[in-house]
């Protein structure tokens, strides 16, 4: 043992750091790397076949029927053990067939995966080898190669430019297959590696290696040093010299360079990994589901087996037994358990599944083509059509069961579309642009001119210029015409914002090289900028700097970035600092994003200390980025505060009703975002994601102990510990209501159980029992104070409190959350107290912290949503991942299960998609274990006459069948059934509330289909055993008494009447017939009787079963008792939902009374108004109720049951003293 930890310690030591490779000629210097193919498929030919069926063998259904098959094939071929009453084959060829199915479906899938990758690894590549260029295939290149790329084409490997067309030995490329974003990038080539002169043939080959970092997923990051032996140097190269394999090179003729990740060791390739396993609610209830089924299936094979032992086995050899049972080498009580366990095999449905995936792909489909949620983009003038994307049909039932939206802001709530609006200059606010350009024309002060100069300089947009005759230097070019001949290419919208700002007042960005920038006046002269360093942007710093050298020898560090990373590298004083943060708080009161921006003025002996401590970072391979970042932070210290910038993204169209929507159906949406609070919360309220009938607790603290603090006296006084309970009644209560109308219950009224007041208007949330004034102080301490403050005009006759609650909100800020997040006691504190809120806004989160967020409802259904690469461990981290086809690239698109043009469309994939997927699922499951549990206890009845023999009432091809006669029409109502129009569910959002409390797919359901099973197997069973049975003997339908065929005949007589009841009560199920429904549910019957009489008919095959079926089916006298049989099935379900609808009407019953024009169309908005005062746990309102129904008599049940309803609550508010606002 010890020796085996010293050998696993010792090679984990003797493993490489760096990746080292020889330059030139790879195939023949690296053949320790493996080469540049690629491979996206999940299987190759020898392992297909295994590794596909061991998927699908993980449900449990299908190792369920393999062990059913197994035990059936014993028993049928080697009866001395025990005996099957069934063919194996009947299941084993149905198991087949379901398998075959999806594994057909997975070939042709990954078949199209091996065409892709065949495609991908033959493109030709040119290589120089040996001084020459040569074309191979893609495949062939290894570690080392020179590899020349070609303007417009794709880099086919992971390569170090290191030649390029442009005399500024720079090139540009585009990473939109990579992250979606279109804007060209710069790159520049290895600085001091070659002569920029070389011909390409003389690159060098076999004089230096580089050492670099090992293959890894990092896109944004790469570090590595070229060491040339002969001229013993080293040359640095890091991330603006790297080309990824995927993106591709633009307005550059040609480039140049050495390969050092091939194929699968490819960031692209590393970063293409599986997406997180999710299996949806409904997919978790079912296999639950199965498991009780099981269960049940278990107990009927029990009480059989402990009747047939009970029972004296003399009396077994009448017509219907299976003669002595006791000649195997079981016991009698063993072979009897595995024979009616067998038996009773089809109590689970084997299609199941196979109708799951394909409702699922065909929902799916319904989103791909949903019209009324395509997108238009303009996008620079070109028009790009959107279309909805379902990404992963599997879950297309869990949106219509989601219960927390966690949301990002920018792109997502906003348009991304950035315009500069304000700013503050040198300690002066101007309201516009035009008025600091108009500053700047008459003052020319230093922070005027600074601020502007730093908008112009320090970025990473790059000019594109739209004719390709007309560059930087052209004469034709000046400063009037440059927006004609200019686009500015940004990584992010809010640098082309000020770039563009800059260029109006007179700093026009024109062209960039690698060591300088180039500037254009208003006057139309050019002014050159040095560029002697950059200090990148990223999450962690949220800054930029620049070190600049302008025309006139000054140097300046030019820096721009959030207010707090500003504020912390600034020498100004405490008023000015205190004056740019009023500032910054009134523009982030309007909703817009602010920047701040500082200079400093560089000495060269200054500069010369800095850039050796830069050079150094450079020149590091390992832990390069943190030796820059400690470099910038060590020069971005000691700075002044030129300006403030304040940028305006404005929402999206339809923001603000769809989170209203959102609401009423009772989703809470968490927003995480960015942006200070300042802005979250303006945003939050022109969002309505805060209203003002909300208390907005603000959580932002600069310790653990502080949070600690304000946490629990947030929790002491919204005295979670008992209104979690008392949410729990409400719920109850609500769901009563929407089955079975409005439970009443006195208005305005204490809960003894939580002593809280049930309010009249109170919305759902904390607020409803607990009337709490949550008053933000001036400091950071959130004071929290119980308002007794209350007039005797809102007491009601018994003393209890009427006003409206209003409902809790939080806004906390990513340091808070950190404290919470280190502490098991504080997270779960806030969990309590989240989980009552009706929304939460966290600011200046990091992307790692939306994902912790979203992590904290792991057993809820979540949603996330966002549009860029920030938002991608949020997307994987929720069950439900939406991307936005937005600005910011497809990473957010490519990590979803639903991709929509925008926040708006979200409304209509959930209430309407979400809601008609669940609810269309759930009826397809539990109508299939309804049909399944009624064939399955009609053998159980059966065999109760029988004096429980084992033997099989059904023919095994049959009884195998059932499942396919039957299949059709459940797989049509999950396709095409709606119980309410578009229109309606739109309008009444709270049904939306019945998915996420799974009303439609439980136990209690499960339970009552199953009975509804048994009822209808009595029914049909029952009925021709007390007509044909005389003293339990069996006639035949042959005339002669244990005629074998007899037992058949019967059989085939019970099977054709359970056929009709089941196909009856399905056609009673359904909401929506149309066109395709009618000719699968009739073809159903016609399908039924063309395959038994078709297997009665093959004698070779069926010497028992032969000519059985046209004996039966061609008796009138039969087919009048069969339908006669299945008539009582149907009255019995017509019985049950009229005495249902009559008198036990639910909120539903009434709603499609209303929509399918049993009443008024007004009656929509008064029913609107009584399913949201359930909603909010209070009484119906008499006035809405009354409205609608004022212009004529009730007509109809549910009318005239509404109206009564109205009238009750209206008598109990007068005697109250209560008043009801419908609105």
């Amino acid at each position: 043992m010890a020796r085996r930890l010293f050998r696993s310690a010792a090679s984990e030591s003797s493993k490489p750091k760096t990746r080292i490779g020889r330059i030139g000629n790879g195939h023949e210097n690296n053949k320790q790397f493996r080469n540049n193919a690629v491979k996206t498929s999940k299987y190759s030919w020898y392992n297909f076949l295994i590794l596909n069926l061991l998927s699908q063998f993980r449900r449990v259904a299908n190792v369920y029927f393999l062990i059913q098959g197994i035990l059936m094939s014993i028993g049928w071929y080697y009866p001395h053990i025990y005996q099957s009453p069934v063919n194996p084959w009947s299941t084993i060829g149905t198991l087949i067939f379901v398998l075959s199915v999806t594994l057909v479906k997975d070939g042709i899938e990954d078949g199209t995966r091996h065409a892709s990758d065949a495609r991908e690894n033959n493109k030709p590549v040119t290589v120089v080898r040996n001084g020459k260029e040569v074309e191979i295939a893609s495949h062939l290149v290894r570690v080392g190669d020179w590899i020349r790329v070609i303007n417009k084409d794709q880099f086919p490997a992971d390569m170090v430019a290191v030649l390029s067309s442009d005399s500024n030995n720079q090139l540009f490329v585009e990473t939109a297959n990579i992250d979606g974003e279109t804007n060209l990038k710069i790159r520049k080539t290895v600085h001091n590696y070659v002569d920029p002169l070389i011909a390409p043939t003389c690159l060098p080959v076999n004089q230096g290696y580089f050492e670099c970092d090992l293959p890894n997923k990092h896109i944004h990051h790469f570090s590595c040093t070229v060491n040339l032996e002969n001229e013993k140097r080293k040359v640095p190269a890091s991330y603006e010299n790297f080309l990824l394999r995927g993106s591709v090179l633009r307005n550059t003729a040609w480039v140049y360079g050495f390969v050092v990740y091939t194929g699968l060791d490819t960031k692209v390739m590393k970063n293409m990994t599986k997406a997180p396993s999710k299996l949806s609610q409904i997919e978790r209830t079912t296999n639950r589901i199965i498991f009780i089924i099981f269960f049940t299936q278990l107990i009927l094979v029990i009480v059989s087996v402990i009747i047939s032992v009970g029972i004296n086995n003399q009396g077994r050899d009448d017509a219907f037994s299976g003669g002595d049972g006791g000649n195997t080498v079981f016991p009698f009580w063993l072979a009897q358990v595995f024979a009616f366990f067998i038996l009773y095999g089809q109590m689970v449905p084997i299609s199941l599944y196979v109708t799951m995936e394909m409702v699922n792909l065909a929902q799916g489909y319904f989103v791909n083509h949903d019209i009324k949620m395509m997108h238009v983009d303009d996008n620079d003038g070109v028009e790009e059509v959107i279309m909805p994307e379902c990404r992963d049909s599997k879950l297309c039932q869990e949106i219509g069961q989601i219960e927390y939206v966690f949301s990002d802001k920018t792109g997502t709530l906003t348009r991304n579309v950035m315009e500069f609006k304000k700013c503050a200059i040198g300690g002066k606010a101007y309201d516009s642009l035009a008025a600091a350009h108009q500053a700047l024309m008459t003052q020319k002060t230093f922070n005027l001119e600074m601020f502007f100069q730093l908008l112009a300089v320090c970025h990473t947009v790059i000019p594109d210029y739209i004719d390709p005759h007309i560059t930087f230097d052209s004469e034709t070019l000046s400063y009037k015409n440059l927006k004609e001949y200019i686009n500015y290419e940004a990584e992010s919208p809010d640098e082309g914002a000020l770039v563009e700002a800059a260029a109006k007042v007179g700093f026009a960005f024109m062209y960039r090289t690698p060591s300088s920038v180039l500037i254009m006046d208003a006057g139309g002269k050019r002014h050159k900028y040095d560029i002697i360093a950059v200090n990148a942007f990223n999450s962690t710093r949220k800054r930029m700097s620049v070190v600049v050298r302008n025309e006139r020898g000054e140097i300046f560090l030019l820096c721009k970035g959030a207010d707090n990373m500003i504020f912390a590298g600034s020498s100004d004083t405490a008023a000015t600092r205190k004056l740019y943060d009023e500032h910054l708080t009134a523009f982030a009161n309007e909703g817009l994003r602010t920047l701040l921006c500082a200079v400093k003025k560089l000495s060269q002996e200054e500069l010369s200390d800095w850039m050796k401590l830069y050079k150094e970072a450079e020149l590091m391979v390992s832990e390069r980025d943190e030796a820059l970042a400690k470099a910038a932070e060590i020069i971005e210290r000691n700075m002044s505060i030129v300006g403030a910038t304040a940028i305006e993204d404005k929402l999206q169209e339809g923001v603000p009703e769809t989170i209203a929507n959102l609401a009423d159906a009772g989703v809470k949406l968490w927003v995480l975002t960015g942006d200070k609070m300042e802005t979250a919360i303006n945003i939050g309220y022109g969002s309505k994601i805060l209203t003002s009938d909300m208390r907005v607790v603000t959580l932002k603290c600069d310790s653990a102990e502080k949070v600690k603090y304000e946490l629990e006296e947030l929790q002491r006084v919204v005295k979670l510990s008992t209104d979690v309970k008392f949410l729990s009644r409400m719920k109850q209560r609500f769901k009563k209501t929407l089955k079975f109308g409005n439970p009443f219950k006195k208005p305005g009224t204490v809960d003894n159980e939580t002593k809280g007041v049930v309010a009249t208007n109170a919305p759902a949330g904390i607020a409803e029992h607990v009337d709490v004034e949550l008053a933000i102080d001036n400091g950071d301490h959130t004071e929290i104070a119980v308002d007794d403050n209350r007039s005797s005009s809102d007491m009601s006759s018994d003393g209890a409190y009427n006003r409206t609650s209003p409902t809790l909100a939080i806004v906390i800020d990513g340091p808070t959350f950190k404290f919470v997040s280190e502490d098991a006691s504080l997270l779960k504190t806030f969990w309590n107290i989240g989980k009552v809120c009706k929304s939460v806004i966290a600011c200046r989160v990091s992307p790692a912290q939306k994902a912790e967020f979203v992590k904290l409802f792991k057993r809820k259904v979540t949603l996330a949503i966002g549009d860029g690469a920030n938002d991608v461990s949020m997307i994987q981290a929720a069950q439900i991942g939406v991307g936005i086809k937005g600005k910011e690239g497809r990473q957010a698109v490519n990590s979803s299960d639903f991709a929509i043009g925008q926040f708006r469309f979200l409304e209509r994939l959930l209430l309407l998609h979400g809601r008609w997927n669940y609810r269309r699922m759930a009826k397809v499951i539990l109508v299939s274990f309804y049909k399944n549990a009624a064939l399955v206890f009609t053998l159980f009845i059966f065999n109760c006459a029988a004096l429980m023999s084992g033997v099989s009432l059904y023919d095994s091809f049959v009884y195998a069948g059932f499942n396919f006669f039957t299949g059709m029409p459940p797989l049509l109502i999950g396709i095409f059934d709606k119980d309410l129009s578009e229109e309606s569910i739109l309008r009444m959002p709270v049904f939306y509330s019945s998915g996420r409390e799974g009303m439609y797919l439980n136990y209690r359901k499960m339970t009552q289909w199953m009975i509804r099973g048994l009822i209808t197997s009595l029914i049909v069973a029952v009925i021709p055993i007390v007509s044909y049975i005389t003293d339990l003997g069996v006639p035949t339908f042959s005339g002669q008494s244990n005629d074998i065929s007899g037992i058949q005949a019967y059989g085939t007589f019970i099977f054709t009447t359970l056929f009709f009841a089941v196909m009856f009560t399905i056609g009673m199920e359904t909401l929506t017939w149309n066109g395709i429904y009618a000719f699968f549910f009739f073809g159903s019957y016609l399908f039924y009787i063309c395959v038994i009489v078709t297997l009665s008919n093959m004698l070779d095959l069926y010497t028992v079963y032969y000519k059985v079926a046209d004996y039966v089916l061609g008796s009138g006298y039969y087919w009048l008792h069969s339908i006669f049989i299945a008539t009582i099935v149907l009255l019995a379900e017509i019985a049950f939902k009229y005495t249902r609808q009559m008198f036990y009407p639910g909120a539903l019953d009434i709603a499609m009374e209303i929509d399918r024009g049993y009443a008024e169309v007004c009656d929509i908005d008064g029913f609107k108004d009584y399913l949201m005062a359930a909603k909010k746990v209070q009484e119906i309102s008499p006035d809405a109720m009354t409205k609608a129904f004022e212009s004529r008599p009730p007509r109809s049940p549910n009318e005239r049951n509404m109206a009564r309803l109205a009238s009750r609550t209206s008598m109990e508010a007068t005697r109250n003293g209560l008043h009801y606002d419908a609105e």
